[in-house]
């Protein structure tokens, strides 16, 4: 719904391009009506549109920026009569108070230009500061991806070492389990060896032990006979009384003398 609102604006507005600045800002929000310049040096807005859509303008409006400077905004609102067929500047004060206020918006015009330029300065030194960033930035991540190629070569480097560490490994693993075995078996030769030694123990103890009683029989046989061969033969008497030895026993295998023959010699009978 569309109203009407009274828009007295005080300040610094009169002979400073001010209504030009409001019907610059009036246009692209397509409200109708007028601004004026008033005697005692404000300026009237008179305009009607949406209420919203007046708000946003009086916000536009209410400025300060050289050589303008609004101190304060009175709003009256009211129904709309549609009697705007757009938005106009009402000048009064004749062809020289116009002329001059023309010249003062063509100046206006020019600080805004040079306002421009020099933003645009502003801008073109900030670019190219911002480009002596960008390329120190690219610097260093220009370094960053060569300390992080480096480390991947590095990681590759250290995952063929362990690669290599690991077949080694796998390599001494095989080589222990074969000594291993090997000393499995030399260990399992050395009990059989053992065990062998031992039966052999076993057995020529065995032996000595039948061959120690069989020269404990010998000596003992051997010493029964030379004791009986020892004994001592009995004495005799003759008839006057006197002792007479008695012959020496024959001993088994050494000739004697016959029993009722002469004695047997070595060689012969004896004569």
């Amino acid at each position: 719904m569309n109203v009407r609102a009274t828009i007295i604006v005080k300040g610094r507005v009169n002979g400073v391009g001010y209504r030009e600045i409001v019907d610059e800002r009036a246009f692209p929000l397509e409200l109708t009506g007028y601004v004026r310049e008033l005697s005692d040096g404000c300026a009237e807005v008179v305009c009607e549109g949406e209420q919203e859509v007046i708000q946003a303008f009086i916000k536009r409006i209410s400025l300060v920026r050289y050589p303008v400077r609004v101190t304060g905004v009175e709003v009256r609102y009211s129904d709309a009569a549609g009697e705007f067929p757009d938005f106009r500047i009402y000048r009064d004060g004749g062809p020289l108070s116009e002329l001059g206020e023309r010249l003062e918006t063509a100046m206006r015009c020019v600080r805004d230009i040079q306002g421009e330029l020099a933003s645009q300065q502003d801008g073109r030194e900030l670019l190219s500061r911002l480009l002596v960033v960008q390329h120190k930035a690219l610097e260093r991540l220009d370094r960053a991806v060569r300390l992080q190629q480096a480390l991947v070569e590095g990681q590759l480097r250290l995952s063929k070492k362990a690669e290599t560490g690991v077949r080694d490994i796998h390599a001494s693993a095989g080589l222990l389990g074969r000594v291993l075995g090997k000393q499995e078996a030399a260990v399992a030769a050395v009990r059989s060896l053992d065990r062998h030694g031992e039966e052999r123990s076993a057995r020529l103890g065995r032996r000595l032990d039948r061959i120690a009683s069989a020269l404990s029989a010998i000596a003992r046989t051997s010493g029964a006979a030379k004791r009986g061969g020892r004994r001592r033969r009995p004495r005799t008497k003759d008839a006057a009384g006197t002792d007479v030895p008695s012959p020496p026993a024959i001993e088994e295998g050494v000739a004697g003398p016959a029993a009722d023959g002469p004695p047997v010699t070595e060689g012969g009978v004896a004569g």
